[in-house]
């Protein structure tokens, strides 16, 4: 009789043990508990961006004459993009807005820009 009331309760400790790990697994798993993360080909996107902002600034700190709005052709002429710049999608088509040597930012015509000053109106991927 004992031998049965401690397999018993082994048994529903495991099952508790069991129920608590299955919710915690839902738990993780429900996207409203996540911080949104922006979609692959997004995150691509903007990897390209801040590779071209990097590019842009080396440019901008090597020459009197500074690049104000964004000529990749003049970044990959003077080696500071060393391969060429990959879209994640055929639509990205990178551009610059305002002075870059100031306010200015680069963006993507599909995806953005990366602090999003460059807002969207179609819906994304």
């Amino acid at each position: 009789m004992k031998k049965n009331i401690k397999k018993i309760i082994s048994i529903i400790g495991s099952i508790i043990i069991i129920a608590i790990i299955a919710i915690v697994i839902i738990i993780n798993n429900i996207p409203s508990f996540h911080s949104p993360k922006p979609f692959p080909k997004t995150r691509i996107c903007f990897s390209n961006i801040r590779v071209i902002l990097g590019a842009v600034e080396m440019y901008n700190l090597d020459h009197s004459e500074m690049m104000q709005s964004l000529d990749l052709d003049k970044l990959y002429k003077n080696g500071y993009l060393k391969s060429e710049i990959i879209p994640s999608t055929k639509k990205c088509k990178y551009l610059s807005e305002g002075d870059l040597t100031g306010d200015g930012y680069v963006y993507c015509e599909e995806h953005g820009d990366v602090e999003q000053k460059y807002k969207i109106t179609q819906e994304r991927e």
